[in-house]
């Protein structure tokens, strides 16, 4: 599994590093099969003074199971 890391230094970086992970494909393991497909939806989770967080992902297989998975860790250096 490849993990991507990004490092961002604003809150417009930051939108535009998730626009960018929300286009991409990842692969998936729906059942037996690895599929890539788009996420359905993707979000930013990370704990109060924390300097990073994480990129979640929710995938719908083609027989209705929802996955989710990281898809990326941010890492922030805004003041």
């Amino acid at each position: 599994m490849m993990n991507n890391i990004f490092k961002v230094r604003s809150e417009e970086e930051l939108n535009k590093v998730l626009a960018q992970l929300n286009l991409q494909e990842y692969e998936v393991n729906c059942g037996d099969e690895v599929i890539k497909m788009k996420p359905r939806k993707t979000w930013y989770l990370k704990p109060p003074h924390v300097p990073h967080g994480t990129v979640l992902a929710l995938f719908e297989c083609p027989d209705g199971t929802q996955i989710r998975k990281k898809i990326a860790t941010i890492i922030l250096f805004m003041k």
